[in-house]
């Protein structure tokens, strides 16, 4: 890994003592020269100006530190020993220490490593403040977004079971069949969105684990489809498909037998999210398939619907929290399964990929090793 070396900025005029601080930094850190005043707007971590360019640049220093502000950006004063005695009791306020000239490489390293641990401390505080700004921001609309989706089905829920309370003997059987439908279906929505609650605070807290185990991939994401294709009716048709990579070495894939070492209910957030995405997607119907590439080395998931597409300005955030597409309209959703789906594949080390195109449909392309690595 290449190690990243702070950048010290050098405003000082005398030639003899530029080079004298060159040939003392230069190895260990990235050394910029002030030219003219735009050279302050450069990125740096730390500024050596001598009492030259201190009296003539006195505004613009003041300006570049405030500009950096929470950050703290350290500003040192090179002067020579009778110098020293003009500010033995004051420090000019744009600087934050003096250095005396002649100097000794080990005493100059480390007060400049000093100040520059100050500026990292005050750098990891303010990151550490925008992360928590962050989560803030993520639990308040995740709170808000939350309890307007189980407001929703929890309404219904009530008025239905109501209605069958007060009306059971006025109602046909197909009716009454009808209200318990619309219920289970209420139930089903909570029950998702409170999963995906769970999922997403482990996954804010890190405390969602991959627990891997050997199972036939085949049979798992077979049981799937038919179980989303009797829940979606007759309007789609879910097709299912398995094949093996014509240029792989694959004598083994072709036992049924097969198995990967990846975790079940991972997987399962994974393909139940994709595949309620595609229906949900495709308000007209239509094929929605689900394909299994075998490789060497791993397997490629495509899971391909007919719908509505994603904007292209949309993709690129997709997998981001609560980002949906500007064409939804009134089709429900979150705006979290995809994002949930991405943390599920990278926990079993693999990828997510989108290919979308506006009414002509989506295919969602999921690459998972086959997990024997983490075995072994």
């Amino acid at each position: 890994m290449v190690e990243v070396k702070d950048h010290i900025l050098l405003m000082v005029s005398q030639s003899e003592n530029r080079r004298l601080l060159t040939d003392l930094l230069k190895t260990e850190y990235s050394l910029l020269f002030f030219v003219n005043e735009k050279s302050l707007s450069q990125d740096f971590d730390l500024c050596i100006v001598d009492g030259l360019a201190l009296k003539r640049y006195q505004c613009q220093l003041q300006a570049r530190r405030e500009a950096s502000e929470p950050v703290f950006l350290p500003f040192v004063l090179l002067i020579s020993r009778p110098q020293m005695k003009i500010i033995n009791d004051v420090l000019p306020a744009q600087v934050d220490e003096a250095l005396v000239i002649p100097i000794e490489k080990v005493e100059l390293l480390g007060r400049l490593k000093a100040l520059l641990r100050s500026r990292r401390l005050t750098l990891e505080l303010k990151a550490a403040n925008e992360q928590l700004q962050h989560l803030n921001a993520f639990k308040s609309r995740f709170l808000s977004m939350a309890s307007h989706d189980l407001r929703s089905p929890l309404s219904a829920i009530s008025a239905s079971a109501q209605l069958l309370q007060n009306h059971y003997h006025k109602l046909s059987r197909d009716k009454q069949e009808r209200i318990l439908q619309l219920m289970h279906s209420g139930v089903k929505r909570m029950t998702q969105l409170l999963n995906d609650i769970v999922i997403i605070n482990q996954a804010e807290e890190g405390k969602l684990t991959f627990h891997p185990s050997f199972f036939n991939l085949d049979q798992f994401c077979q049981e799937l489809v038919e179980q989303f294709q009797m829940a979606s009716g007759s309007r789609h048709q879910i097709e299912f498909m398995s094949v093996t990579d014509s240029k792989t070495d694959h004598f083994k894939l072709f036992n049924s037998d097969f198995k990967v070492y990846m975790d079940k209910n991972l997987l399962y957030h994974i393909f139940s999210n994709l595949l309620d995405n595609a229906i949900k997607y495709s308000p007209d119907g239509g094929i929605i398939s689900c394909k299994l590439i075998y490789q060497e080395h791993q397997v490629i998931c495509q899971i391909k619907d007919p719908g509505i597409g994603i904007p292209l300005e949309k993709q690129q955030k997709l997998f981001e929290a609560f980002v949906r597409g500007d064409n939804v309209e009134k089709i429900r959703g979150t705006g979290l399964g995809l994002s949930i789906v991405k943390q599920c594949v990278e926990l079993h080390g693999g990828t997510i990929a989108c290919e979308s195109q506006i009414n002509l449909g989506t295919t969602f392309i999921v690459t998972l090793p086959y997990g024997y690595e983490k075995f072994h």
